[in-house]
């Protein structure tokens, strides 16, 4: 819970033993974060292409069935999904930095 007064990045710092606020201690856990956050929907997406479930799924499903038009709606989501995090992560970073 947030304190009154208390900014979240402050107590971010604090939860991570960085006392003094440095920044750069935070900027690189939310880059990891964020890094692993791109990885694993890029992984979704991979994983479900080769039978094993996840955003991949519908569309090796839809290719299989010749119905291309909601195949070339799955790409489109995975898309849009893909460039609303780098969106998100490149919103986050320039805030923190």
């Amino acid at each position: 819970m947030l304190q009154h007064g208390k900014s979240s990045l402050y107590l971010l710092s604090t939860f991570l033993g960085d006392r003094t606020g440095d920044r750069q201690s935070i900027t690189g856990v939310v880059g990891y974060i964020l890094y692993r956050f791109d990885v694993s929907i890029r992984s979704a997406t991979v994983l479900g292409l080769v039978g094993a479930g996840g955003l991949g799924f519908s569309l090796i499903t839809t290719m299989k069935m010749f119905k291309y038009h909601e195949t070339a709606a799955c790409i489109i989501v995975i898309i849009l999904l893909i460039s609303a995090a780098d969106w998100i992560s490149g919103r986050l970073q320039k805030r923190i930095i």
